[in-house]
């Protein structure tokens, strides 16, 4: 990682997860981490399944270091029998995840350990139990012993692999899906139209690209805008190019990695 001023022991807090309080990281503080020593890293996530009932999504981080480029994904997902905001919950989830691989906040992530974690409501619960006088928590502890006793257990969380052995099964039962998100509780005075995955990374391509000093057209697809890079890149002598697809398509990531090797327009660096 590059050198950073920011503090991260200042921001941490507790959560209970089923290996017991856990040092935690939010994921907005880890993004400072991140940004604090990458202000130009590139973050795209995109929504790779969803349905009324669960979401998941991939998040690409993207930065330079001593002129390498350094691109890491992370994955997460998440389902409304968990959080109401589920859809979004996934997006951070991913996020958070693509900076804990990236080392921002690896030691406080607890999905990273080898248990399961609580899911929401338990953690949420467990900081809540956490702040009761000493009298009063031990009261509580002596109700969840009796209530894990006497009740059915709740059905545990299952793990990625899991889950997606699971999602695939449901996907070729129900071909057709709702892929719209749940619906937003905000008021309407707060409701915002949010730009999905493929949109922030069209909208990534073209900033860079604008940048770098290569022209996108409003039609241009992610393969005519991979022509004019590797172009642009031929003519630098990069010795660099973007990665094609067969069909000459182009990922969003083939792109942004290969924009990074595109040296900066003499005019713009005035």
């Amino acid at each position: 990682m590059s050198a950073s001023n920011f503090d991260a022991a200042a921001h941490m807090r507790k959560i209970r997860t089923r290996q017991g309080m856990q040092d935690y990281l939010d994921v907005k503080w880890r993004i400072m981490w991140l940004r604090s020593a990458h202000p130009d890293a590139s973050i795209i996530t995109e929504e790779t399944s969803s349905s009324d009932q669960f979401a998941r999504f991939k998040a690409t981080i993207s930065f330079e270091v001593d002129g390498r480029a350094v691109i890491i994904n992370g994955h997460g997902s998440e389902t409304a029998g968990d959080f109401g905001d589920f859809y979004e919950k996934a997006e951070t989830k991913a996020i958070g995840r693509a900076c804990a691989v990236a080392g921002y906040g690896t030691d406080a992530a607890s999905d990273f350990d080898d248990g399961v974690p609580m899911d929401g409501a338990a953690a949420a619960k467990g900081e809540a139990d956490r702040k009761l006088p000493p009298a009063d928590r031990r009261l509580v502890d002596s109700q969840d012993d009796e209530d894990n006793t006497d009740t059915p257990q709740a059905p545990r969380r299952m793990d990625p692999e899991e889950r997606e052995r699971v999602d695939a099964h449901a996907a070729q039962r129900a071909p057709e899906r709702n892929t719209q998100p749940a619906p937003s509780n905000l008021p309407t005075t707060r409701q915002q139209p949010q730009p999905n995955g493929a949109e922030r990374a069209r909208a990534a391509i073209v900033e860079k690209c604008a940048a770098k000093g290569v022209p996108v057209l409003p039609d241009d697809d992610n393969g005519t805008i991979a022509e004019s890079i590797n172009a642009a890149l031929a003519r630098a002598g990069s010795g660099v190019e973007v990665h094609r697809n067969p069909d000459g398509s182009a990922t969003a990531g083939a792109i942004l990695t290969a924009l990074m090797a595109l040296p900066v327009p003499a005019a713009a660096q005035r």
